[in-house]
């Protein structure tokens, strides 16, 4: 396992176990892969983020999701999904409030 995984499992794994933090968790997780260069684990640690949500994903976080699925569907040299969910988030980006942006 790379050094990066455990210490963002560690990480993430303190604290309540609400739904949020279950979703932050999947999405550090999958930062953490990518970063250690597993995009097809990273794939599924946003998969099981974005089930959590079900019905309440904001677009907030639906750009951020889409975004780190971008990222890895690059590092698995799928191009064509890569751009098609790199457009959802800018997408979801032009369409937030200045506030949200963040």
């Amino acid at each position: 396992m790379p050094p990066a995984t455990p210490v963002a499992r560690s990480i993430s794994s303190s604290g309540r176990r609400t739904t949020a933090s279950r979703r932050r968790r999947n999405h550090l997780l999958a930062s953490a892969e990518l970063e250690t260069g597993d995009a097809a684990e990273a794939l599924e640690h946003l998969r099981r983020g974005r089930e959590l949500f079900a019905d309440s994903l904001t677009d907030v976080d639906d750009a951020k999701f889409a975004i780190e699925e971008a990222r890895a569907l690059l590092g698995l040299d799928r191009l064509k999904a890569a751009a098609k969910a790199a457009s959802r988030a800018l997408e979801l980006i032009e369409c937030l409030d200045p506030q949200d942006r963040r």
